[in-house]
C-alpha cells in the first residue's frame, strides 16, 4: 500500500483517549454572528482511516468533519458537542457538551454617525 509521508507508523486506531471541542469555547458569549458559528474538533489520537467527526448543535447533528461552519445558530442559549463515528456508524467516543450563547445586538443600540 502507498505510505503517508506524515506517518511513519499507521497503527489501526481502535479508541479515543479524548474528543474535544475546542471551539467555541465553554460558556463562550459570541456576538453578531448572523447566525453562523464555528465549530472546530480535536481527537486524541488524531483521526484514524475510515473515522468521522459528526457536530452536534442543541442535540441535532449539523455537520461532520473536525472543523465546519454550521447556519442557523440564532440567539440564545446553545450546546455543541462531537463524536468520532467509526466506517459502520458506531460512536467511538463522545466530547463533553460545550454551553455556549449567541447575542445580536440590537439596532436601537447603534450609534449615529
Amino acid at each position: 500500500s502507498a505510505t503517508e509521508p506524515k506517518a511513519a507508523k499507521k497503527e489501526k486506531i481502535t479508541s479515543y483517549s479524548s474528543v474535544t471541542v475546542t471551539s467555541p469555547a465553554p460558556e463562550a458569549v459570541l456576538v453578531n454572528t448572523g447566525g453562523v458559528i464555528k465549530v472546530e474538533v480535536a481527537t486524541d489520537p488524531p483521526l484514524g482511516s475510515g473515522h468521522s467527526v459528526r457536530i452536534l448543535v442543541d442535540g441535532q447533528v449539523k455537520a461532520t468533519g473536525t472543523r465546519a461552519t454550521v447556519s442557523e445558530v440564532f440567539r440564545g442559549a446553545h450546546t455543541v458537542a462531537a463524536e468520532v463515528i467509526d466506517g459502520s456508524g458506531r460512536v467511538m467516543r463522545r466530547s463533553d457538551t460545550v454551553n455556549f450563547y449567541v447575542r445580536q445586538q440590537s439596532a436601537l443600540f447603534r450609534r449615529a454617525n
